[in-house]
């Protein structure tokens, strides 16, 4: 249980239902029941004041059990605090840990939203590639949301380090490929 003043946020494992529940209490009524299947546990979880309103805020995190790229997958379960109480929103991503969470240039926390992208059409070259695609939300009140003064880094995918943004992409490509995908990275 995590608790500040008049909320509290409670948290519910059911590993025999393989399932979890995140309950949201305000002045001792429930306001908010949201149910997890498949996320009978939760890798860690992290407090902090995100939205710099002065009440805790929570991440949780469940990775997936999938194997290879697969692995990377994990829902990070964000409470976020208001006068009104918490907030939840699951963020899917990838590989999501402490260092994924910022405070760049204005205080406020920002995040690092991490997605892989497999091209559904040839690239420049004429190939078809994958690629790791970081977007920056950044956090504002109970909100997550993308950050549009940070433009996504597209990495190409080469089964080596690779730091380099790809230019193998054109922009109408990214706009049309990441439109596919960004109904799937938000579950309010």
């Amino acid at each position: 249980m995590c608790h500040s003043k008049n909320n509290l946020l409670r948290v519910i494992l059911n590993s025999s239902e393989q399932a979890s529940e995140i309950q949201v209490y305000r002045d001792g009524s429930l306001k908010t029941r949201i149910r997890l299947y498949y996320v009978p546990w939760f890798d860690y979880v992290l407090e902090g004041d995100l939205n710099r309103d002065g009440i805790p805020d929570y991440v949780m995190v469940a990775a997936s059990t999938g194997n290879g790229l697969a692995s990377e997958y994990c829902d990070a379960i964000f409470g976020l605090s208001s006068k009104a109480g918490y907030v939840i929103t699951k963020l899917n991503t990838m590989g999501f840990d402490p260092n994924d969470l910022l405070q760049l240039g204005t205080g406020q926390a920002n995040v690092v939203h991490t997605w892989f992208i497999s091209a559904e059409e040839p690239s420049r070259d004429g190939k078809y590639h994958s690629f790791w695609v970081y977007h920056f939300l950044k956090v504002r009140g109970t909100k997550l949301m993308f950050d549009s003064s940070r433009k996504p880094i597209w990495i190409q995918y080469t089964f080596k380090h690779n730091h380099t943004p790809t230019r193998l992409v054109s922009s109408e490509q990214k706009k049309r490929w990441w439109a596919k995908q960004r109904e799937a990275i938000f579950v309010p």
